[in-house]
């Protein structure tokens, strides 16, 4: 079976992490331009996809002090996710929030996969050097 490199794999997941911090964003500046804007949801918008960029930009140097970064990003997207997916319920559509619940879901089930497999080799890691 065919397996892609490492570099690939990490050039796609910043791609993603991009791609989600962009789409966020945007819908924070969308929110702006309803009647009754959402503030909440605006700066909610803004400051996770700020954090978002930053920890992709600066991961390898914020890996160093937190070891769970990578899933800690996930469940901060899946979070927002799940937000910008009420906020889209509330205003009375239907398809789009659907598409965010699931990107949601998604990000979730990624964040826990990573947290679970970082504190694996944490565990592993202690235990060897303890030995």
């Amino acid at each position: 079976m065919f397996k892609k490199p490492r570099w690939l794999a990490k050039r796609a997941e910043i791609i993603g992490h991009c791609a989600i911090g962009a789409a966020i964003a945007a819908k924070g500046f969308a929110v702006l331009e309803h009647v009754e804007v959402n503030w909440a949801l605006a700066i909610l918008c803004w400051v996770s996809a700020t954090t978002i960029l930053l920890c992709t930009a600066f991961h390898r140097r914020l890996a160093t002090h937190i070891p769970s970064l990578a899933g800690l990003v996930l469940l901060l997207e899946a979070f927002v996710a799940v937000a910008i997916a009420f906020s889209g319920f509330h205003e009375g559509k239907v398809a789009l929030p659907s598409s965010w619940f699931a990107v949601a879901v998604g990000y979730a089930a990624a964040g826990v996969f990573r947290l679970y497999r970082e504190s694996r080799q944490r565990r592993a890691q202690s235990e060897r050097s303890a030995a």
